[in-house]
């Protein structure tokens, strides 16, 4: 089980053993794998309802953004809020648009990871900033490029395809197999 929590795949473990062989894991387990799984689905069902706020609230101001990882990893990968474990949501805008989309997320009651003179510096060389909600119950990473860490993307302009953005409400975005946006592993990196 701790090598499963290390991992982030106690959902996946949790359903597997259920539906094949609940009868061979001790009681214990399976119940501390089946309150697991409850908590992780409601969290996830919390964050979700989040995101698709934050959403709307970007489309009603014109901001194209991607959600990626979390929520639209586990519809994507899994057909299943419940079986992917994520603590964020993360957000690809364009670099543009970080002003006005930090100026919105701190109307709705968000403030940005950094103090903003640490921020200044922060932006010219990463690729991303974290908003707390000042009851602490949710971080947004905002992202301008993906995971360059991994050599994935470098821009958004190399995820837009014919120079189209997708809709802020679209979570069918890069749902190839391949795509890095749904990508485990870049997900877990």
């Amino acid at each position: 089980m701790r090598t499963a929590h290390v991992h982030g795949v106690i959902p996946l473990l949790y359903r597997s053993l259920h539906a094949s062989c609940p009868e061979a894991v001790p009681k214990v387990i399976s119940d501390q794998l089946q309150r697991h799984f409850h908590v992780n689905a409601f969290h996830n069902r919390f964050l979700t309802r989040e995101l698709l706020k934050i959403l709307k609230l970007l489309e009603a101001h014109r901001l194209s953004v991607i959600p990626y990882k979390g929520p639209a990893l586990a519809a994507m990968a899994y057909g299943d809020l419940s079986l992917q474990q994520f603590g964020d949501l993360d957000l690809l805008i364009h670099k543009k648009d970080f002003q006005k989309a930090k100026e919105l997320f701190i109307s709705q009651g968000y403030q940005s990871e950094l103090t903003d003179t640490r921020e200044t510096d922060y932006l010219q060389s990463q690729y991303h900033l974290g908003f707390v909600r000042t009851d602490g119950r949710v971080t947004i990473e905002l992202h301008w490029e993906v995971s360059w860490r991994y050599g994935l993307f470098r821009s958004t302009s190399n995820v837009c395809s014919a120079g189209r953005t997708p809709p802020a409400s679209s979570t069918a975005w890069g749902s190839t197999a391949a795509s890095p946006m749904t990508s485990p592993a870049a997900h877990r990196a």
